[in-house]
């Protein structure tokens, strides 16, 4: 075989490989024959007819087509091995020419990540502050959760809960008629834009009916424009009434002693949430600080593998919240899956990167995972899911299951050391192997 490879800037190879006659005739005339079994050739019975009448009945590009069935598959393992390329994923056949046979095909390549100067990346660490305001702000959040509704003789208002009930018609047809509670805000533009301004002011008893109209730039296209009639009888009107700040209100929050013992924990709380929030800010700074100075090369493949896993985690997401899959849900907002792939294409590229640089300071900082990393890993993730799933402790007993962990170990202790990096406290690097590699797909195979 005569082969050339050439590198192309997207992170793959074009391999261009002419293949000696004498096998292209043999795998020509195994094809013919196994063609002449599966199709009919009028005067001859199957299997029968010879090799010429096959071509001349089916033509020599189905004949060759048929022929690389195999052939191209071997022509393609022996041209990897010959220019020592270990694939990222599946390569393609893109065309052939016949006579001679010159097969062209188009390999990804694995990522390549160049650090440059990493270690000189600094960053100054964000301050913790907490204030007096920042507790009663969260003191009286939990006021907040504690509140109750008391029915109120007077007209409802913003911010009041209303028991109503409510029958909305559209283009004719009925689209709701039931008893609904709903808290005032004429800020929300749910239902329907006005509607919490078209309710307040009513008493109860009332019934008031009004007419309102989608904007034509709504969210759900099917009701973009269209008008909505509303006959509402109101029920009852309650107003929200918060418990008052004192040491019974603590002691209703749990094991506080006074309010003053309240405030004391949930500043201390609040400390603990802020300093892990400025080290993750922090984290997150380094490594778009050390991506954005590195020069990282990945092939396609690996972006539409990326867009495929963002695209089934928002088909989970939407199944969850919306009860309906995420096609179905894109034509209700009016879009399609092609755009919708398409606009997710920057972010894949920016995971992929972040990803590829986190595995690559994992290597040459010589991070690992320990049996005890990975333990204490799996324990945090089976807690995260259900401590009784025993498919979830099933797969992170397999093969597959202690990879990801592994992968999620490396990952932070990589944060980690960008992390002391950016801050000026990295130690030196350990001279041992390391167990940290990017992600490879095997996949010595062609498709066409």
């Amino acid at each position: 075989m005569n082969i050339t490879a050439e590198r192309t800037d997207d992170c793959q190879l074009k391999l261009t490989v002419e293949v000696d006659q004498e096998r292209v005739e043999q795998q020509l005339r195994k094809a013919a024959r196994r063609l002449a079994n599966r199709v009919a050739i009028p005067g001859f019975r199957k299997g029968k007819a010879s090799y010429e009448m096959v071509v001349r009945r089916l033509g020599l590009p189905a004949v060759y087509d048929e022929a690389l069935e195999d052939l191209g598959q071997e022509v393609y393992t022996e041209a990897l091995k010959d220019q020592q390329v270990n694939p990222y994923g599946q390569g393609n056949l893109e065309n052939f020419t016949m006579d001679p046979l010159v097969l062209h095909f188009i390999v990804p390549l694995m990522p390549e990540v160049d650090l440059g100067d990493y270690r000189s990346v600094r960053i100054e660490p964000e301050p913790v502050n907490i204030t007096d305001e920042d507790v009663d702000k969260t003191v009286e959040q939990l006021r907040e959760q504690k509140a109750e509704w008391e029915p109120v003789d007077r007209p409802l208002g913003a911010g009041d809960r209303a028991l109503a009930h409510i029958k909305a018609t559209m283009d004719g047809e009925t689209v709701d008629d039931s008893d609904r509670n709903f808290v005032v805000n004429p800020a929300m533009q749910y239902p329907i834009p006005g509607f919490h301004e078209a309710v307040q002011g009513m008493a109860v008893g009332e019934t008031r009916d009004f007419t309102l109209t989608y904007p034509a730039d709504w969210e759900s296209a099917e009701n973009a424009g269209k008008s909505v009639h509303f006959e509402l009888a109101l029920k009852e009107v309650s107003e929200k009434v918060l418990p008052e700040l004192n040491d019974d209100f603590a002691l209703l929050m749990g094991d506080f002693e006074s309010l003053d013992d309240l405030r004391e924990r949930t500043w201390r709380d609040l400390e603990h949430q802020a300093v892990h929030a400025a080290a993750h800010r922090l984290e997150d700074v380094a490594l778009s600080r050390v991506v954005e100075g590195a020069k990282i090369l990945f092939p396609p493949p690996m972006l539409e593998r990326e867009l495929d896993r963002m695209i089934d985690e928002q088909d989970g997401y939407v199944r969850r919240e919306q009860n309906v899959g995420l096609e179905d849900y894109l034509k209700m907002i009016g879009q399609n899956m092609d755009d919708y792939r398409k606009s997710l294409s920057n972010t894949a590229a920016t995971r992929i990167k972040r990803s590829l640089v986190l595995a690559e300071v994992a290597r040459v900082e010589k991070l690992t995972a320990s049996p005890e990393d990975i333990e204490a890993q799996a324990q945090v993730m089976v807690r995260a899911f259900s401590e009784a799933d025993p498919e979830v402790r099933s797969f992170l007993n397999s093969e597959a299951g202690e990879s990801v962990i592994r992968r999620d170990v490396l990952t932070q202790k990589a944060l980690d050391r960008l992390a002391t990096i950016a801050q000026g406290a990295a130690p030196a690097i350990e001279h041992e192997e390391t167990e940290a590699a990017p992600e490879t797909v095997p996949a010595e195979s062609v498709t066409g």
